[in-house]
């Protein structure tokens, strides 16, 4: 009986092992994701033309 209660502990904690380990790579992949989509968007930015962003250049009246 205490045996199987002890294995019992022991399957637990590596299960609980287990898990942290799974839910640290599936936080640290989120993180990759949006660090990636942040430096896709702002690199995309790049090359996007500046005219777009500068108001009308003035005109000369004679």
């Amino acid at each position: 009986m205490y045996m199987s209660h002890m294995e019992d502990l022991e399957r637990n904690r590596q299960m609980k092992a287990i898990q942290r380990m799974l839910l640290s790579v599936v936080v640290f992949g989120a993180m990759v994701c949006v660090l990636g989509v942040i430096a896709w968007v702002s690199l995309s930015g790049v090359n996007t033309d500046i005219s777009l962003l500068l108001p009308p250049a003035p005109t000369l009246i004679q």
